[in-house]
């Protein structure tokens, strides 16, 4: 999706790509219609949106990389369990998407594990990545669910 669109105008092409309603929350919908923006890059917000729609999993930061880094998304994970769906959908063998890794992170002060989720070095094609991860990440969620609902 181009970076150099209005806020008002990213929220109107994702209205017509997802014609029944967005994959994201109410709230990232609202931001996407304040004048300041949304304060997200919009190449993430697919890949966040599954992220966060996946039980356990909550991002806490991103960035698209904006062609000069990885793109990467933080998050934290209740459990390890929670993880699952998310590693199977960043593995390449699943996705089609090779060179995307979870890395567990802390800082200075010990704090709890939180996770990074990178993306390969491949700049412009780690937005199309993204959305292929996406929708991976839905149907892996959704199949995990399924398979715990059967324990």
């Amino acid at each position: 999706m181009p970076t150099d669109l209005y806020p008002s105008e990213i929220a109107k092409a994702l209205a017509r790509t997802f014609p029944d309603g967005p994959p994201y929350p109410k709230w990232l919908e609202q931001a996407l219609d304040e004048p300041e923006g949304p304060g997200i890059d919009p190449e993430v917000i697919t890949l966040c949106a599954a992220m966060n729609d996946a039980p356990g999993i909550r991002t806490v930061e991103s960035c698209c990389g904006h062609g000069r880094e990885p793109f990467r998304i933080y998050f934290d994970a209740e459990s390890l369990d929670a993880l699952v769906p998310v590693a199977y959908a960043a593995d390449g063998c699943h996705s089609g998407c090779y060179g995307w890794q979870i890395v567990a992170i802390t800082d200075c002060g010990m704090s709890p594990i939180s996770f990074k989720l990178e993306g390969s070095k491949m700049w412009a094609a780690s937005y199309r990545e993204a959305d292929k991860i996406a929708v991976t990440l839905r149907e892996a969620s959704r199949e995990y669910s399924e398979r715990a609902g059967d324990d």
